[in-house]
C-alpha cells in the first residue's frame, strides 16, 4: 500500500512538472510511469499460473504429539522470472474452533524450484488442513499482488496415540472359558479348543493361529480356523462433545486414545465387535463391524474426521433407540450428563468411561446395568486396567 501511494505521488509530481516546464523528457517519463505498472501487472497475472506447490512427504498420516516439518517445493514452470512469492499458510483442525495462520515470503525465479518447510505442531488428533490457497505473488514493481491459482489444500490425518495394554494381565478368567454354551462346534470362529478347519496362511492372519506342526510338514504356513463364539456381541461407542478450550480438547484426545486402545485389545484377543460413533451428515449413529487392527485403524481415521457434537444427548439418545442389540457396550465420552445414566435402563451391560482431568480420575460409580469409570486424559492406561474387554 505504501508503495502505491509513493508511486501515485511520483506520477502526480511528474505530471505537474510537465505542465509547468513542458520538457519532452518529462512527457516520456509520464508515459513510462503510466504504462509500466500496467505491463508489470499483465506479466505477473500470466506468470502466476506457472506457480505450483508440491509436498515431498510420502505419507499423510502422523501420530499426535510433537512438531513435524513438511517439505514443500514452490515451482515456477515458466522461463520468465517472478517477484517475491508470499505463502499464506492456514492451519485448521476439523474439530477445533480456532484457526492458526502465518505467512512465509520466498523468492523464486524462472525455472527455479524453491524448497521451504512448514512447521506443524500436532497437539491434537483429527484432520489438519493446511490451506495455501490464499498465497499470492507481487509484480516486479511490488505495486499489485495476484492470488495464485491451482493451489490445493493438503490434509493430514493426525492419529491418536495407540496405548498398548499390559499383555500379561490382558486376559481375564472369562477369556479362558471353554464351554459348549459359549462356543459353537459347527461354525468357524475363535475357540481354541475346537478347530473348524485348516487352510493356507493369508496376510493379516494372527500368528497365534498358525498350526506349526502341520506347517513344518507341508513346508508352508497353515492356520487353524476355530469355532465361532455365540454370545460375544460387543460394541464400542465413541461420543465426543465440543471443547471450549485447549484443556477440554485434550479430553477428546483421551477419548480417541481410550477407544483405540479398547479396540486394539479386542483385536489382540480376536474378538469381533462393532464400533459406533455419531455421523453429523446422517444425523445418526453409524455402526462398523471390526475384525482386525487394519479395519480398526481405518475406522479411527473416519472417527477423527467427524466434527464433535454439541452435547452427548445426541449419541446417547440415538443408542437408546438403536435397532441393534448388544450383549455389552463400552461407552467412551468426554462429558458427563444425566443422559448417560439413562443408558443404565436400556438393559445392556454397559461400561461408561468419562475422560477428563485428574481430579475425578479413579472414581467408580456402579449402577444396575452400568458401571461408570472416571479416566484421567493423561493416564489412559488406567482405563485398560479396569475394562472387562
Amino acid at each position: 500500500m505504501a508503495r502505491r501511494i509513493i508511486y501515485i505521488i511520483v506520477c502526480i509530481v511528474c505530471i505537474l512538472l510537465y505542465g509547468i516546464i513542458g520538457a519532452r523528457s518529462l512527457y516520456i517519463i509520464n508515459i513510462v510511469l503510466i504504462f509500466l505498472p500496467i505491463l508489470s501487472a499483465v506479466y505477473t497475472s500470466i506468470a502466476k499460473n506457472g506457480i505450483k506447490m508440491r509436498f515431498l512427504e510420502t505419507t499423510d498420516t502422523y501420530i499426535r504429539g510433537g512438531v513435524t516439518n513438511l517439505s514443500v517445493i514452490a515451482e515456477n514452470i515458466y522461463v520468465t522470472p517472478v517477484a517475491n512469492l508470499n505463502i499464506v499458510i492456514v492451519y485448521q483442525f476439523n474439530n477445533l474452533r480456532e484457526t492458526t495462520s502465518k505467512t512465509q515470503e520466498i523468492s523464486i525465479a524462472g525455472m527455479n524450484r524453491c524448497p521451504f518447510d512448514i512447521h506443524c505442531k500436532l497437539s491434537h488428533s483429527g484432520y489438519l488442513t493446511i490451506d495455501m490457497t490464499n498465497s499470492y505473488i507481487y509484480d516486479p514493481m511490488k505495486l499489485f499482488k495476484f492470488r495464485l491459482s491451482g493451489i490445493k489444500e493438503y490434509v493430514l490425518h493426525i492419529m491418536p496415540i495407540l496405548i498398548n495394554p499390559d499383555y500379561y494381565g490382558m486376559y481375564t478368567s472369562y477369556d479362558m472359558i471353554i464351554d459348549a454354551k459359549e462356543y459353537s462346534k459347527t461354525r468357524k470362529g475363535e475357540d481354541s479348543s475346537e478347530i473348524f478347519d485348516v487352510r493356507d496362511y493369508i496376510h493379516g492372519d494372527s500368528l497365534n493361529r498358525v498350526h506349526w506342526k502341520l506347517s513344518a510338514k507341508e513346508d508352508t504356513l497353515m492356520v487353524k480356523e476355530l469355532s465361532q463364539p455365540v454370545n460375544h456381541n460387543h460394541c464400542i461407542v465413541v461420543d465426543v462433545v465440543n471443547a471450549n478450550n485447549d484443556m477440554e480438547r485434550s479430553y477428546i484426545d483421551g477419548v480417541y486414545e481410550l477407544a483405540y486402545a479398547l479396540g486394539n485389545i479386542a483385536c489382540l484377543k480376536e474378538k469381533h465387535f462393532q464400533f459406533a460413533f455419531y455421523k453429523m451428515q446422517q444425523n445418526d449413529l453409524i455402526f462398523l463391524e471390526i475384525f482386525n487392527i487394519d479395519e480398526l485403524s481405518e475406522t479411527m481415521r473416519l472417527l477423527i474426521k467427524e466434527k464433535s457434537c454439541e452435547s452427548n444427548l445426541t449419541a446417547a439418545s440415538l443408542l437408546a433407540s438403536s435397532p441393534f442389540s448388544f450383549d455389552k457396550i463400552y461407552y467412551v465420552t468426554n462429558v458427563e450428563s444425566d443422559m448417560l445414566y439413562e443408558l443404565d435402563n436400556i438393559g445392556y451391560e454397559t461400561e461408561i468411561y468419562i475422560v477428563g482431568n485428574d481430579k475425578e480420575a479413579g472414581n467408580v460409580c456402579s449402577l444396575n446395568n452400568a458401571t461408570i469409570f472416571y479416566i484421567d486424559c493423561n493416564d489412559i492406561s488406567y482405563g485398560l486396567s479396569v475394562t472387562s474387554m
